[in-house]
């Protein structure tokens, strides 16, 4: 291999005549030593060089992504009673509302956000299961969003907003986590497009609302299983306030879920088994629960002007359970409640936390000595910590690359110096001959160049190409990639290499061939 990699290096450097060609060749193998020892000896220098860097580069860049993840980049508060009441969260909101204030603590903005458990339905035995998340403001936490979002970072695993950006999301849809769907018996959990959430609307009534899945993504912050926006916590919160949901006493009609498409079929079977009382109509539409898995809604209208007020939430669940007898299992018939995205209901009035986002983690301390001094608010001295090492470990690691870079030049130069300087002392007394005999210092120093670039060039390739083997087979086998030889610092190292290798080569060279034949000759 080293043989083909000479003669194309031949051409490329133009080495010309058959002298120059004899030369070049004959001086190149003996620099190189024996079956290339000295070549593989560089490689194996450089290859622990370009690992090294690699590892140094990919952790640094691994940290650094974690540092600018809103994920990492911010510190949570929890919101005491207190807090409330004497006015500090109202004076925060106030003083980091001016650009000025945020800037002076490197501040991107300030976020507030409830974190609560809702009652979820487990698929396979039919149980409430609770999980935990959190409001985020799509707007506000646009950062933060996109980072839940992102693709490049792996962390989107299905995305349902069909390019209507945060509309969706807007619109009271939540985002979930694979382990929450995985957890909650979802066989198809990249499919899913809806999840059944457990409702009282009174204490002895309750409901299954189907919530609209707008991503799916590998994790949530502050280790939730699902968050949706202000709006969406407020309306389940209060639900008789905003109209959420219909709650009024008595009703004309009712809704149920089933597998079976076939609405004349249905609509008998319904009108059949409630012969008794006076159904007006069955309507269907088609919902998808699940991606391309059509799915039946049935609305059962009763005749308003036979049934006085309707029917209350108690009678219409007992329906429920004698339409689920009445219909075979594989009909699947499941309860059904709508519900209203309704307007407004945006603002989180007594956030649980605030959510302090920083461009970097440096001035994180002094933010908390200003916010005890000022607003006399705690901000957990653990968290504080966890971000200024995070800081620091950056800044150890960078030093520790410059300083293993330079390392690793001075090494590599060294060695290659040291075997050109023996080299030439031990057959400078030919050389003095071959100036005595008309051959230019000019063309001496240039080629000895060229084959110290050859020898370099040589064993840069051979390194780089094992290097980037042990990158493929450590990517392959590890989740976390922090090998990253494919990086312009690498190269830019390596060009560094070339320059410094031979303008130090350049001096060497210059220093023994600058002497004049006799000198040479005689040692002199």
């Amino acid at each position: 291999m080293f043989n083909i990699i000479l003669k194309v290096l031949t051409k490329i450097l133009q080495i010309k005549t058959d002298f120059q060609k004899l030369f070049f060749t004959n001086e190149y193998k003996e620099l190189a030593g024996k079956n290339n020892s000295r070549v593989w000896t560089l490689t194996i220098i450089l290859l622990f060089t370009f690992l090294a860097l690699g590892f140094a580069i990919g952790g640094l860049e691994n940290l650094r992504k974690r540092m600018d993840n809103p994920f990492t980049n911010w510190v949570d508060m929890p919101v005491k009673y207190e807090y409330n009441v004497n006015g500090a969260i109202s004076n925060i909101r106030n003083h980091f509302s001016k650009a000025s204030s945020r800037d002076s603590f490197n501040l991107k903005h300030i976020g507030e956000y409830i974190i609560d458990t809702w009652r979820f339905t487990d698929q396979k035995n039919q149980k409430e299961v609770y999980k935990i998340g959190r409001t985020i403001n799509f707007e506000e936490d646009a950062e933060l969003l996109d980072k839940i979002l992102s693709k490049s970072d792996g962390n989107l695993l299905m995305d349902w907003r069909n390019g209507n950006n945060n509309n969706a999301f807007k619109n009271c849809g939540i985002i979930v986590t694979r382990q929450m769907l995985d957890a909650l018996g979802y066989k198809k959990p990249l499919k899913q497009k809806k999840v059944s959430m457990v409702y009282n609307i009174r204490d002895d009534v309750k409901y299954t609302l189907y919530l609209d899945v707008i991503a799916v993504v590998k994790e949530l912050p502050n280790f939730c299983d699902f968050i949706c926006t202000p709006k969406m916590s407020n309306l389940q919160l209060n639900p008789n306030r905003s109209g959420f949901l219909r709650t009024e006493d008595y009703h004309n009609n009712f809704y149920f879920l089933s597998d079976n498409q076939d609405e004349k079929v249905v609509s008998e079977k319904v009108k059949q088994f409630l012969d008794t009382l006076p159904v007006y109509k069955v309507k269907k539409e088609t919902i998808e629960l699940v991606d391309d898995t059509p799915t039946a809604l049935y609305e059962v209208i009763f005749d308003y002007g036979k049934i006085g007020k309707g029917f209350k939430d108690k009678e219409l669940l007992a329906f429920y359970k004698q339409l689920t007898k009445q219909f075979s299992k594989t009909e699947n018939i499941r309860k059904y409640k709508k519900w209203e995205c309704s307007d407004g209901y945006d603002f989180i009035e007594k956030p649980y936390y605030l959510a302090y986002n920083f461009k970097d983690l440096e001035k994180v301390r002094a933010f908390k000595e200003f916010m005890k001094t000022n607003f006399e608010v705690d901000i957990d001295m653990g968290q504080v910590e966890a971000k200024e090492n995070f800081h620091l470990v950056t800044l150890l690691t960078y030093a520790l690359s410059v300083i293993l870079f330079i390392f690793s030049i001075a090494s590599i130069v060294f060695f290659v110096n040291s075997m050109l300087l023996t080299h030439l002392q031990k057959v400078k007394m030919n050389l003095g001959t071959f100036k005595a005999f008309g051959l230019s210092n000019s063309m001496l120093i240039t080629t000895y160049l060229k084959i110290i670039f050859a020898f370099i060039f040589i064993a840069v390739l051979s390194a780089f190409i094992i290097a980037i083997i042990i990158q493929t087979i450590s990517n392959t086998l590890t989740i976390e990639h922090y090998l990253n030889i494919f990086n312009f610092k690498v190269i830019i190292a390596t060009l560094i290499l070339f320059a410094v290798s031979l303008i130090i080569s350049n001096y060497t060279i210059r220093k023994i061939l600058d002497n004049t034949p006799g000198d040479l000759i005689y040692n002199r």
